[in-house]
């Protein structure tokens, strides 16, 4: 055998190993991949000598959604009505709404440091699974505001991946809400981190493609945009799911072990288009809005 013919065996098993292993469940995603990277906003600013200020402007979008007993990340995109998370944020384990909506708050904070609370609205919403458990590229949730943000937050925008592909191996921002697993701090102090996407091609039990990316996460993180930098903002190219492995229980290196985001497709991106339209329109103002299959 030659040593191409080896190698090329060599990457067939390990892509056939990764596929074999299922996503561990995001309820548990908690990973901390090499050096503790994670900072607080004050942290980075001094570090990089970028003013807070300039931060809570470029990620002011992202912000905590808090729903009874729960604590997890989602952003503003499109307009200021509109917000992005993952499914299994707002889903129990049989796939169904264990509060209604409207006792979910989603908390950003404003330019002058101040957190600001707004409901979440119990119209125009769409989720792509009722059981994200199993299908992890449909863990996504797009759900709307009863007021919007404060004109100051600029939202992140999501864009068609067929006419504006999802670099490889990028490197990418992420604003995570909510920890359990850092240094021991509050649950609600962000964090901001610069990592690299791993992959954008792995399949969990066969399914369709999610992306590995190298940020560590802990509880609440679920939900947090991955973020390039474009002209116009920042644009969300993925969200945290979950965590991935090929040797559960070894220690997160990022290329056996590392998190698991689903990648923004056209699902998500007419979904986040269509809340936004019904909701200018007005046209669901006594009704919930059910996905396709739900109706």
């Amino acid at each position: 055998m030659t040593f191409r013919q080896m190698r090329a065996t060599l990457i067939a098993g390990s892509l056939f190993a990764l596929a074999a292993v299922s996503l561990l469940p995001a309820a548990g995603l908690a990973a901390v991949i090499g050096k503790e990277s994670r900072e607080t906003f004050a942290g980075h600013a001094q570090r990089t000598g970028v003013s807070p200020l300039v931060l809570r402007r470029r990620f002011g979008a992202s912000g905590l959604l808090e729903c009874p007993g729960r604590l997890s990340s989602a952003q503003v995109v499109g307009n200021r009505w509109t917000i992005l998370t993952s499914a299994h944020n707002i889903l129990d384990d049989k796939g169904r709404f264990p509060w209604a909506l409207d006792t979910c708050v989603f908390v950003v904070t404003g330019l002058d440091g101040r957190a600001v609370e707004y409901r979440v609205s119990t119209k125009n919403w769409r989720i792509g699974t009722r059981r994200p458990d199993r299908n992890r590229y449909q863990d996504w949730a797009v759900l709307t505001l009863e007021v919007p943000v404060e004109a100051t937050v600029e939202p992140y925008s999501v864009e068609d991946p067929g006419s504006h592909p999802v670099p490889q191996r990028g490197a990418v921002t992420v604003i995570a809400a909510s920890h359990d697993n850092w240094r021991r701090r509050s649950k609600r102090v962000a964090s901001i981190e610069n990592c690299r996407l791993r992959s954008i091609r792995l399949k969990i039990n066969g399914r369709r493609n999610l992306m590995g990316f190298d940020c560590d996460t802990g509880k609440g993180a679920s939900g947090a945009a991955l973020l390039i930098r474009q002209r116009s903002g920042y644009r969300i190219v993925g969200l945290a799911v979950g965590e991935r492995s090929r040797r559960p229980g070894a220690a997160y290196d990022g290329l056996r072990h590392f998190n698991a985001a689903v990648p923004m497709h056209r699902r998500i991106v007419a979904a986040v288009k269509a809340v936004e339209r019904e909701r200018l329109t007005d046209r669901s103002t006594d009704r919930v809005l059910l996905p396709p299959e739900f109706r």
